[in-house]
């Protein structure tokens, strides 16, 4: 309960440096470009949410998809249809852009859902993908999975699919600040909520979360580019013909 309280208190500095996801944040338009880009036609997005998506869309007829017990639980889903991943209810050839938007992590079998997507594509389809790799567990026990860029590669090519575009995001600066300044809110929520002495420093934790989020973002931009340590992979893939 508290930990929802605070969420809903801290969303509203999401997009400045006093958010402890700022950093990840910042990568939310380049999504939406990428989105606005290629998405065009019957546009289904599995594990739709909130389908904040769904205004990125400028070309297409969005059908958002989401799991009933996900929805059930309490997360924000308001989807079109009701589904499960690993067994799409569309016609095979039916969509003509399909997104898995940080999704395929919470899919017990993430195979399948490429194939199923691979399946409901169009021969000229596109399937856009975005996953995390260096992030913490969320959502547990509904957190399974992280791919490196050769993971990817090949879960994508064993079901046929060609990667037409790639980006890693979050150099190893970048990537290690989002992690400090997450951790530093995990810890402080924790000696909150278990009441322990150490909740005395909570403010100065509250203080750093600004500071490394800052320090991470100059370091980044003055850093050659590297995908040593990305906090996660954005691609667009389509049928290999």
């Amino acid at each position: 309960m508290l930990y929802k309280r605070l969420r809903r208190f801290f969303a509203p500095l999401v997009n400045t440096p006093l958010h402890p996801q700022w950093l990840l944040a910042r990568e939310k338009l380049a999504t939406q470009t990428t989105v606005r880009q290629w998405a065009h036609g019957n546009v289904i997005d599995i594990g739709c949410g909130n389908r904040w998506l769904s205004d990125v869309i400028m070309d297409g007829n969005y059908i958002g998809l989401d799991y009933p017990p996900t929805v059930a639980q309490g997360y924000p889903g308001r989807p079109d249809v009701f589904g499960d991943a690993a067994s799409l209810p569309f016609q095979d050839s039916m969509a003509d852009t399909v997104l898995l938007m940080d999704v395929l992590e919470h899919l017990r079998f993430p195979d399948v859902a490429i194939h199923e997507a691979a399946r409901i594509l169009t021969p000229t389809g596109h399937l856009i993908l975005q996953v995390p790799f260096m992030y913490p567990v969320h959502d547990a026990p509904n957190d399974f999975h992280r791919w490196t860029r050769e993971g990817l590669h090949l879960l994508l090519e064993q079901h046929a699919l060609k990667i037409i575009e790639e980006t890693a995001y979050g150099n190893p600066a970048e990537t290690s600040a989002a992690l400090g300044a997450i951790a530093l809110a995990k810890s402080g929520l924790n000696t909150v909520s278990q009441r322990r002495i150490s909740m005395v420093l909570m403010p100065f934790m509250v203080v750093l979360i600004p500071f490394v989020n800052v320090a991470g973002w100059l370091l980044g931009k003055a850093s050659p580019a590297d995908t040593f340590m990305p906090l996660g992979y954005r691609l667009v893939a389509q049928k290999a013909q």
